[in-house]
């Protein structure tokens, strides 16, 4: 056998053994903890065509599975649950699954169907994380 073909195979081996070897799985993020906060929309879509509807709209994620939302107009307390990239909200009027499409510093996009009057809607959500304003009683 040739040196070359010996360096042939050699470099054929160190391959298969590298490729043949399960990488280790990249760390989970813990969208959890990413989510938290205070939430403004600052684009939304609904079927694909941008609404200024929810220009003043919110989530709030308190974490322990609370949150505030006032997509409706209205504060509205929600209970929600969160599993993978999925947020499942309840309580409010616009119950139902979140998809989250991209959470990144302080952007994070949601996607969610939801029916109204026996017509589907797709939204789109591109929110702000902000620093939530308290306004003092003394000042209500």
């Amino acid at each position: 056998m040739s040196f070359q073909k010996i360096i042939g195979c050699v470099f054929v081996l160190q391959f298969l053994m590298l490729t043949a070897c399960d990488p280790e799985p990249p760390a989970k993020e813990n969208l959890g903890d990413k989510i938290i906060g205070h939430w403004e929309v600052f684009e939304a879509t609904r079927n694909e065509k941008t609404t200024t509807t929810l220009e003043d709209a919110y989530f709030d994620f308190e974490g322990e599975g609370k949150a505030i939302l006032n997509l409706t107009g209205e504060d509205q307390i929600a209970s929600y649950t969160l599993t993978e990239n999925v947020i499942n909200i309840s309580g409010t009027q616009m119950d139902g699954d979140f998809t989250i499409e991209k959470v990144s510093g302080d952007t994070l996009v949601l996607k969610t169907k939801q029916t109204f009057n026996e017509i589907p809607f797709r939204f789109i959500f591109n929110l702000k994380k902000v620093e939530k304003t308290i306004i003092p009683e003394e000042e209500i």
